[in-house]
């Protein structure tokens, strides 16, 4: 087999949604703004834009710095962190607050305790364009149980990605004190877990997943940031 033939073998996509005005954002978030400012059809040289937008609008990655007084930003998380080599997929099923259980993960198989980073489909992404008040209200979320099991269970994990708004229950969380996300991103023993969500899971259905990388941009001392993620799968 020559490297023209093992290139063929896999295709790269990228799982996050566009940025532009329209993009739906969590109710009573700032809404994303993109305004020209130079405009060759307007006699300027060349073209130029503006872009304001909430850190948590769309794709996005949290940084541990989002529920954790002290911990790392952004431009602080390894760049190792988002590099992956041994990707898993799990797939749920759909139900308003339904909770990702440890027995969904476990779907997966044994390649989930190699795992580096896990893919999670809810079904939820299906509402997204059509019907953002149910998208953004009782969305499935990871449980309690399964932050603590990934935490505890999985060494290799850097990375969690759900198709969801958030991957906590915000309303259970703030009686809770978010112990989804805290219990996955706390700096604890030379360990932290990134979480990325509102991720497109559509285009790695049923296929098998090779490899992903992802790309936040660096914004200094900041809590969070969008991000594209690229994915390598099987062709």
């Amino acid at each position: 087999m020559n490297i023209k033939e093992i290139l063929k073998m896999s295709e790269y996509i990228d799982l996050a949604y566009p940025v532009h005005e329209e993009m739906p954002i969590y109710p009573g978030l700032p809404k994303t703004k993109v305004k020209p400012r130079e405009d060759i059809e307007k006699g300027d040289e060349w073209n130029g834009s503006v872009i304001s937008m909430y850190t948590h609008a769309g794709t996005h990655c949290d940084a541990p710095y989002h529920f954790i007084e002290g911990g790392s930003t952004i431009d602080n998380v390894p760049i190792s962190h988002f590099v992956y080599k041994n990707p898993v997929y799990v797939e749920t099923k759909y139900a308003p607050d339904y909770k990702v259980s440890v027995e969904d993960l476990k779907s997966a198989g044994k390649e989930l305790y190699n795992a580096d980073i896990i893919f999670i489909n809810t079904g939820a992404h299906k509402l997204r364009d059509t019907n953002f008040d149910k998208y953004s209200n009782n969305y499935p979320a990871l449980s309690v149980e399964a932050a603590e099991f990934i935490r505890d269970e999985l060494p290799n994990l850097k990375a969690v990605a759900i198709d969801t708004i958030s991957i906590e229950d915000l309303s259970q969380g703030k009686d809770l004190g978010y112990p989804v996300h805290r219990g996955l991103m706390k700096e604890e023993g030379g360990k932290s877990i990134v979480i990325f969500e509102d991720y497109n899971p559509k285009p790695i259905e049923g296929k098998k997943i090779l490899s992903a990388f992802a790309a936040p941009l660096r914004i200094k001392g900041r809590d969070a940031s969008p991000v594209n993620i690229v994915v390598e799968y099987e062709n």
